[in-house]
């Protein structure tokens, strides 16, 4: 597995830092494009830490990872706004991609190596990631479980910083996505046929 990290902010050497301790694999550390593409190689997942948008994966300030490119592996984009678009058009071309439709948020306090709401912010996603190369489908399903179950366990601690985490945990589970060929293909079925059914309704009706 490779693991992709762009530390270029607070934010990316904090989700950088919890990547590196949860995650086992290759690390690469703010790559360019060229160098992502050829390390990728050898790999079948990709867990890449970064900024995003819903145009694309942003590494050192450049898009590393677009629409239109082909990649062919396990994507797991820990990376805002991915799940949006890109994510999708990934998944068509072959991919498997899991990410994030909105913002990822989450609190920092100078030192991740003492910081504990981050901890129980980061540990979820990551704890499961070994699975992505052998059934990407259930390390979804297992995350969006474990987050679930540190939700209820911090808020039954009921203390500030547990609460404080519990609450950045349910905002990003919520918008936690997974796509592969096949469902966005029956996703964009859906987004064709509703609309048409809807005419036909409407039609039907004003013939009767």
């Amino acid at each position: 597995m490779l693991i992709v990290c762009y530390e270029n902010d607070m934010p990316t050497m904090y989700a950088s830092y919890f990547a590196r301790k949860f995650c086992r694999g290759e690390v690469l550390i703010n790559p360019t494009k060229e160098e992502l593409i050829e390390k990728a190689k050898r790999h079948n997942a990709i867990v890449i830490v970064s900024h995003g948008k819903a145009y694309g994966i942003i590494g050192n300030g450049k898009v590393i990872v677009g629409g239109n490119d082909s990649v062919r592996k396990v994507i797991y984009s820990f990376t805002c706004w991915t799940g949006l678009d890109v994510g999708k058009k990934l998944a068509s071309k072959g991919a498997t991609f899991i990410g994030f439709t909105n913002e990822v948020l989450f609190p920092f306090e100078g030192n991740p190596e003492s910081d504990y709401v981050a901890e129980q912010f980061f540990e979820p996603f990551f704890k499961h990631v070994d699975l992505l190369e052998k059934d990407p489908y259930l390390f979804y399903v297992l995350t969006k479980k474990e987050a679930d179950r540190r939700v209820d366990e911090l808020l039954r601690r009921g203390d500030e910083k547990s609460i404080e985490a519990a609450k950045w945990l349910m905002w990003n589970i919520g918008n936690f996505v997974y796509y592969d060929r096949d469902n966005v293909y029956r996703e964009e079925v859906a987004l064709y046929i509703l609309p048409l059914s809807l005419f036909l309704g409407s039609l039907w009706a004003g013939l009767r």
